[in-house]
């Protein structure tokens, strides 16, 4: 047996055992907090990359099941605006959300996101979570116009938080821009993929892999948008201009 051949065969028993490891761990959990963990989230995309998609819907459909369960008893028990209720009718939407049913999840992170803000308000951490939430889903629905002011209000929330040249107002950035950029703004995306790329050179230098991604999407923008002197300016200050 080859040397490669050989790694190929040791990194598949270590993520075998490393999926049976986590499967053991997740049934520990309390079900109520497996679908928000970064342990479900870590074992769905393990799936993936080893090719097993099936099984990952599979893990996805079983937290439904119990996500279902857990938001009915706690809209028995607690009432439909307790903050463990709201937080599985959320869970309930972006497992349905994960799955593709886009119109079954719609409803259920629209009615999370409502009652979040009114009983914990605009600027509370799973208020903006379920904002985020909801304007991925929009996005995926192609409901574009009714995304935006969501994610405008995620970004706003996130300069006011975390300051204008965090990785997460940074991302916030991009997701808003890529979105106009959807919408043929590109007038409007442009200060923003271009407030991102300095936001990252000045976080991590010109060569991190962030930034050279966030110049290579100013340096499409530009271009689309006719600006090819702009564009092949930025490209060739980035180490871009082949691209």
């Amino acid at each position: 047996m080859g040397f490669d051949n050989c790694n190929a065969l040791v990194v598949g028993l270590l993520r075998e055992a490393l999926l049976a490891q986590g499967r053991a761990a997740l049934v520990r959990l309390p079900a109520a907090e497996r679908a928000r963990s970064v342990l479900f989230l870590s074992l769905t995309e393990l799936l993936e990359d080893m090719g097993k998609p099936e099984e990952a819907r599979l893990l996805y459909e079983e937290q439904l099941r119990v996500s279902k369960e857990a938001m009915r008893a706690n809209k028995e028990t607690l009432g439909d605006r307790h903050e463990d209720t709201l937080g599985s009718i959320y869970d309930t939407g972006e497992l349905l959300r994960n799955l593709g049913k886009l119109e079954e999840a719609r409803p259920l992170l629209e009615e999370a996101l409502k009652g979040q803000r009114e009983t914990l308000g605009d600027r509370d951490t799973y208020t903006l979570r379920s904002i985020s939430g909801l304007a991925h889903l929009l996005k995926e629905m192609g409901q574009l116009e009714e995304a935006r002011p969501l994610y405008e209000e995620e970004l706003q929330a996130e300069r006011e938080r975390y300051g204008d040249r965090d990785p997460r107002t940074l991302t916030s950035i991009n997701l808003l821009a890529y979105l106009l950029k959807k919408q043929g703004k590109l007038v409007e995306a442009i200060p923003l993929r271009t407030e991102e790329l300095e936001g990252w050179v000045l976080l991590y230098g010109m060569e991190h892999a962030r930034t050279r991604d966030a110049a290579e999407r100013l340096v499409s923008t530009l271009r689309e948008a006719g600006q090819q002197e702009e564009a092949e300016a930025l490209a060739e200050k980035h180490g871009l201009a082949g691209n």
